[in-house]
């Protein structure tokens, strides 16, 4: 059974809390959120209720979000919303888990929640690209270079596989079992004889079916019991 997160929404744009509490509802990951349209209510809420990640406005009726921050009465992840993307760094200063600049898709959103459960550096996006963030695999008679983050899904395809990504398809000159060992462990999982998916790419969790993007994908009887230990560690699932 899951464990759901109980977010707290702290909005002062109607428009905008309804958005987000839409998309919350859609991630299947979360308890209905507590809702505060000021830093004083916030502040209450959080003293009375058992919150497990923050959803904070950087300027909430004209008061700092991030003076807010350093008065938390315990320490919890943080994920800031803002139209000002030159508050990123300043985020990423303060140790805040994620900046999403708004407008911003469920997509987006859900990564952020993602970040939020399963530990790692604060605002990854905000750090410069590495090596590592990327891999080399031969498609045709040359190797091309793709983004890790940028894969959704790796499907066999007879002794080649097809890899999906944001943009665009192509079929690769690997086999899916030799293309499993390349990828990093902490990002992709098999779910499927046949398909190896992007954690963070996952929209949708059902007890036979990944949703990953618009992409409904099997999930194999024998990977099951793996990939439901991986999304427990995750707190996906519980």
């Amino acid at each position: 059974m899951k464990k759901l997160l109980q977010p707290l929404v702290v909005e002062d744009t109607p428009v905008d809390a309804a958005l987000l509490v839409d998309y919350l509802g859609q991630s299947h990951l979360c308890k209905e959120p507590l809702i505060a349209t000021n830093l004083q209510e916030a502040f209450f809420l959080l003293n009375e209720q058992a919150v497990d990640v923050l959803f904070l406005d950087i300027n909430v009726q004209g008061l700092s979000g991030l003076d807010f921050v350093n008065l938390l009465p315990k320490p919890l992840p943080v994920i800031v919303t803002s139209a000002h993307p030159e508050y990123a760094v300043d985020c990423y200063d303060l140790g805040i888990n994620d900046f999403i600049q708004k407008p911003y898709t469920y997509q987006r959103l859900l990564r952020g929640i993602i970040r939020c459960i399963k530990p790692q550096s604060p605002i990854q996006e905000a750090k410069p690209k590495t090596q590592t963030d990327y891999i080399y695999l031969k498609v045709g008679r040359k190797s091309e270079r793709f983004p890790i983050s940028d894969i959704l899904y790796i499907e066999a395809y007879g002794i080649y596989i097809k890899l999906i990504s944001k943009t665009n398809m192509v079929v690769v000159n690997e086999q899916i079992s030799e293309i499993e060992k390349r990828l990093p462990v902490h990002s992709f999982i098999r779910i499927h004889k046949s398909y190896i998916v992007n954690l963070l790419q996952i929209t949708r969790i059902e007890s036979r079916q990944i949703w990953v993007d618009k992409n409904k994908l099997p999930l194999g009887v024998t990977h099951r019991e793996r990939v439901h230990d991986v999304l427990k560690e995750l707190r996906i699932e519980q």
